[in-house]
Parts: C-alpha cells; structure tokens; sequence
C-alpha cells in the first residue's frame, strides 16, 4: 500500500544563498615551508644603503654602499572550529536522501577559510595582528575629491588611480611594476560607468586599455576599512617577494568521536602566520573611494 509520503518528491539539492568569494588565496600566494611546531616566523627586510660618485684620481674618499636587514618576527596562531551531529539527524538526513555530517563538514570549512579571509587583509585586534589593508608600514593617502559615487567626471576618477599607482612606479626599480588594484564594491561599480558623452568605453575599460594593473578586482573587506569608516581602494604589488600569507599547517580535520553515545563530533583547524609584507612601501590604501 502507497503512503503519502511514497507520493512526494523529494528535491535532494540543499540550496544555499550566494557566498561571498574568497580572494586573499587567489591574489597572494602562501608560503609553506614553515617546520611543523614552529610557534613564530622570522623574515628579513631588505634595505640598500649608498651611492656611487665621481672621484679625483688618487682620492682615497670611496663612497661605501650598506645594506640593512632588518628582521621581522611572525607568530603563528591556530584557527579552529567544529562541528556536531546526532545518529537521529543522521538517520532523518538519509531518509532524505542527505549527508548531514558531510554538509556541516563542509561549512565548518569554509568557516575556517573566511577567518584566514579577514585575517590576510584586516588581521585581528584581539590578537594585535595586522593585515594587508591595515599594516602601519603601506602608504595611506586620502581621496579629498570625494567617493567616486560623487564625481560626475569620469577623467577624475582615473586621475585619482592614476596618481596612487604612481606611489609605486616613482619607487627606483619598480617603474615597470603591474600591481593590482582592489576596491571596495560601491567604488569597482562605478567604473563600469560610461566614461564620457564622446567615448562609449567604461571607465573600467579605459583603464585595462591603459595596461596599468595586473588585476582590477572588487574587493568586499574595502568597505569601510579606511579611517572614519571610508570606502578604500589598495594598489599594491603581490609578487612573492613583496608579499605571501604564512600557513603553518594547511587545514586540518581531527578524526571523528562520539560523544555522550550518540552525538558525533569533529574539528578542523588551521595554522595562520597572517600576511608576510617583506616590501611595505609596494602597499597603498587609498581612503574616501
């Protein structure tokens, strides 16, 4: 005999609303080679010293060159989350057609990397770390022009990334540099604005068309990053040898146990040294975008 139950069809796709994209991985390579059970990371910054100069023969006054390497140390911290569910969940789950313990993994997970998220480009104050848009040492400027929503010309607007670029190319050896250059989502809309009466091109195609940036992509953690709470751009240079983010141990799953006889249990958890910056001055936050 048909139950009612027999008679219903079960959509077996659990449907979830649309997830933030998570870019601190995509735009910064990490480094690994970290021993395991190091509880800090030391690396040096490099800085040169001297000049070269015309000289008298037999003048005995050489110029001497130096350079300074200045260490910087780098804790390591641990982020870990977990994650329960009982045989009655399991058993109901499958009734269904699902897998609740691989689900709640799952979120579990993407917890984990949205903590790693915030941490490589604001850091924690709780922990006193410091992160990409936030570090002491990158240049911060303010855009005294206004949002980008309030300029009606559109020239002005690449004008004013024009000048933060040139932060970085004025840098002796870095006149050639392509960084990338991340806005806050209200300021990467609006250069998809047409760029004037007599150019049909977005702003954003002008500036592609100019080959100045590596990549021109939204970046959510800008908003409100600049002081007084500002909508932010940052330009900056993410070759490895300016910048990686410290994993000490990729994520990490515990075996699964049981609890109280029927309430299964697992953790994840992950090693995080944050954002290694060895070029700060290859960094600039643009505030008030």
């Amino acid at each position: 005999m048909l139950e009612a139950r027999d008679l219903k069809a079960i959509d077996k796709t659990i449907y979830q609303a649309p997830q933030q994209t998570l870019l601190a991985r995509s735009l910064i390579k990490p480094y690994t080679d970290i021993p395991q059970g190091a509880t800090s990371y030391r690396y040096y910054v490099s800085r040169s010293f001297g000049k070269a100069k015309l000289a008298d023969e037999r003048s005995n006054d050489i110029p001497m060159v130096d350079t300074d390497l200045t260490p910087v140390d780098q804790s390591l911290f641990r982020i870990e989350v977990g994650a329960t569910w009982t045989d009655e969940e399991l058993q109901q789950a499958h009734l269904a057609g699902f897998t609740p313990n691989l689900t709640k993994i799952a979120t579990a997970a993407r917890a984990i990397a949205e903590k790693e998220n915030q941490i490589v480009f604001l850091g924690d104050d709780t922990k006193g770390i410091k992160g990409l848009f936030n570090s002491p040492d990158a240049t911060v400027t303010t855009n005294d022009a206004g949002p980008f929503s309030k300029i009606t010309d559109s020239g002005a607007i690449v004008e004013v990334i024009r000048k933060a670029r040139k932060a970085l190319t004025l840098i002796n050896g870095f006149a050639n540099i392509k960084p990338v250059l991340g806005l806050a989502p209200n300021a990467y809309e609006e250069l998809n604005r047409r760029y004037s009466d007599y150019d049909s091109r977005s702003i954003m195609a002008v500036l592609q068309a100019n080959g100045w940036f590596s990549d021109i992509v939204s970046i959510p953690e800008l908003k409100g990053a600049g002081d007084g709470g500002k909508d932010s751009l940052v330009i900056f240079d993410n070759q490895p040898d300016t910048m990686q983010v410290a994993i000490g141990t990729e994520m990490t799953r515990s075996q699964e146990e049981i609890v109280n006889f029927w309430t299964h249990r697992i953790a994840l958890y992950e090693r995080l040294g944050g954002i290694i910056l060895r070029r700060p001055y290859l960094v600039n936050r643009v505030d008030n975008v």
